[in-house]
Parts: structure tokens; sequence; C-alpha cells
């Protein structure tokens, strides 16, 4: 009887002890997830920060572009309607020098429409390279920092499952604790049964993180 109480005490300081140690490795694992994670998110911000700084550089580009098309068009028509070969110089001089600050790209694609006749379906402002030059930072920051944001809240999601397995060690180790107040063996051995089962379940909540 000794022997199997001897055999008990010592069982149960065994799973004790394992239990600790897989509570605190547990905890030191959610703390690195958990810092890693607030890391991800500030990143994500500002990625966030800096493609808003690029949308609206972008609308002020949109908006600039498409005066100087406008007015580049209508020194355009100036210039086909003069024989003048100096005012056509003077035109063309105009032309290069309002289109001169757009976007970079804008110029031949708008010298291109120009020769297509001005076709609608060549419009520079529509314009697939321009529209990269143009909004290009501000979709790649976005994207970055959506990504970012997902694999914040996945890091944090994964330390929640960590606290809820940290939870479900608690009770193993409550279990284990008040094993050794019944008196009759079949009694402590179904309570350990118990908390044994409890740390499995904490142990697979810990791997399926």
């Amino acid at each position: 009887m000794a022997r199997g109480g001897r055999g008990i005490e010592v069982l149960t300081a065994a799973l004790l002890g394992l239990v600790s140690v897989a509570t605190a490795v547990g905890a030191w694992q959610a703390s690195i997830w958990n810092a890693s994670a607030d890391e991800l998110a500030r990143d994500a911000q500002d990625a966030l920060d800096v493609s808003v700084n690029f949308a609206v550089l972008g609308e002020y580009s949109r908006r600039f572009d498409t005066e100087a098309s406008a007015e580049a068009v209508r020194l355009a028509e100036y210039q086909d309607a003069t024989t003048d070969p100096i005012e056509q110089a003077l035109y063309t001089l105009r032309i290069q020098t309002r289109l001169g600050s757009t976007t970079p790209g804008f110029m031949d694609a708008w010298y291109a429409w120009r020769d297509a006749g001005f076709a609608a379906e060549l419009d520079p402002l529509a314009d697939s390279h321009y529209l990269l030059e143009r909004d290009g930072p501000t979709h790649t920051y976005a994207y970055v920092s959506r990504q970012l944001t997902d694999e914040a809240e996945e890091l944090k999601g994964r330390s929640g499952v960590i606290a809820r397995a940290a939870l479900v060690n608690a009770l193993a180790l409550f279990l284990f604790g008040i094993s050794s107040i019944g008196r009759l063996q079949s009694i402590r051995y179904g309570i350990l049964a118990l908390g044994a089962a409890a740390f499995v379940g904490g142990l697979v909540l810990w791997i399926l993180a």
C-alpha cells in the first residue's frame, strides 16, 4: 500500500513538473508571437500611411496631367492651324514645356495619342504604363499593408490558441494538485487520469496553433 501511495506521489510530481514546463514554454512562445504580431501591425500601419501619401500625390498628378493634356491639345490645334514654321516651332516648345512636368511616361503617351488623331481609345490618361507609374506605389504599399495585417492577425490568433492551451494546462495542474487529497487510490488515479486528459488536450491545442 505504501509502495502504491509512493508511486502515485512520484507520478503526480512528475506530471506537475511536466505540465509546468509545458505551460512556461507555451507562455514564452505566445509572448514571441505577440511581439512579432505587434511589430507586423506597426509595419502594416507604416505601409498604409505611405500608401495614403502616394494616393494623395497620385490624385494631384492626375489633376495636373489632365489639365496639361487639355492645354496641350488646345496648343496642338493652334499649331495645326498655322503654316508659319516659326509659330509651329513655338507651339512645339510650349507643348513640350507644358507636358514636361507631367508624370514620367505621360508625354510619350500623349504624343502617341496625337499621332493617332487623338483617338479616344488611346487617351494617355488611360494608358496602362502611365497608370502604373502614377498609381503603382499606392497599390503596392496598400497590398503590403494588407499582407502584413493578415500575418499579424494570424500570429495573434495562434497566440490566442496558446492562451487557451494554458488555461487547459492550468486545469490539469489543479487536478494534479488535488489528486493527493483523496485517500482511495482509485480516486487519486481517476483524478490523475482527468488531469492527464486535460494536459493532452492542452498539447493538442498547442500543436494545432
